[in-house]
């Protein structure tokens, strides 16, 4: 099963849904020691890994889990940044960061994850970034027009045939469409639309938020032909090699805009920011709701 009971919604025959969640709160390590007395003594089984980092960019303890199949989720204590501007100011009652990152289709929100998130109540907890899947049910191959717009770059891993992946940009709002059906030995057709959003939402706003989210402008590659694209042959010959998979922003000023509206009339993959929205919404409040932390 692609996708959790909660976490999904489905328009225009696309499927939106959360794929990776990232959650903080600040916790005293008088706190943090309760939390792992109750891990070690009552979810020991599903502790995969341990280990500790003091690279300033990462967390001092890090714990992996392991839940079914192999899903796994993350949990981190003590950012070292912050530690190290805490300094000698750092007391019993010093607040450190504790973030979790899980993906909510795979991984059940019972046993250890569900004790914390139950111990910390929702108020205290903020969105930090998160993952948006779009999932469309056609064959990779049968999109075409990946427009770089305002990103510094297209990339594109071709590993023959329909095993291809697309990244537009880098970090916020990074696009990443490639075939989930191969990925997940699927039986049928299915590309996946991905978009990473970083956040800084508490968990109680997620009502009165409006996302701010640059989706991508896709096409199918089933134009028929008319007679009269045939006037224009290096019209005709420019569309064949787009839906073919030459990238759209390659193309002159003038040629782009007049595929894009050739193509907009029933060819565009209409994606809607609000079903991203909504699919967060429910999320989260399925999430603690589940806890009676909401």
């Amino acid at each position: 099963m692609l996708y959790a009971d909660f976490n999904f919604l489905e328009d225009n025959n696309i499927i939106y849904s959360v794929d990776m969640l990232r959650l903080k709160t600040d916790i005293t390590y008088e706190k943090f020691s309760y939390i792992i007395y109750m891990l070690k003594s009552c979810y020991n089984d599903s502790i995969k890994k341990y280990y500790n980092s003091f690279n300033i960019g990462d967390f001092k303890e890090n714990y992996v889990f392991e839940v079914g199949e192999g899903s796994t989720y993350w949990l981190g204590y003590m950012h070292n940044a912050q530690s190290c501007k805490n300094g000698a100011v750092s007391n019993s009652n010093t607040k450190h960061n504790l973030t979790i990152e899980f993906n909510p289709n795979k991984v059940k929100i019972n046993g250890f994850l569900k004790f914390l998130l139950s111990f910390i109540p929702a108020n205290l907890w903020v969105i930090k970034s998160c993952d948006f899947s779009m999932d469309l049910k056609i064959n990779i191959l049968d999109l075409c027009g990946f427009d770089k717009k305002r990103y510094k770059d297209l990339r594109i891993f071709d590993c023959g045939y329909d095993n291809k992946t697309y990244y537009l940009g880098r970090t916020d709002n990074r696009i990443k469409i490639y075939n989930k059906a191969i990925e997940s030995n699927l039986s049928y057709n299915l590309t996946r639309v991905e978009v990473s959003k970083k956040l800084d939402l508490r968990v109680p706003e997620v009502n009165m938020f409006d996302l701010k989210l640059n989706l991508p402008e896709i096409y199918t590659n089933n134009y028929i032909f008319s007679f009269s694209d045939y006037k224009d042959s290096t019209f005709l010959a420019v569309l064949y090699a787009v839906q073919s998979g030459f990238p759209l922003n390659n193309l002159t000023r003038r040629y782009k805009e007049k595929l894009k509206t050739t193509l907009t009339g029933g060819y565009k993959v209409e994606l809607n920011k609000k079903y991203c929205l909504n699919v967060l919404r429910k999320c989260i409040w399925s999430i603690f709701d589940f806890n009676g932390g909401y």
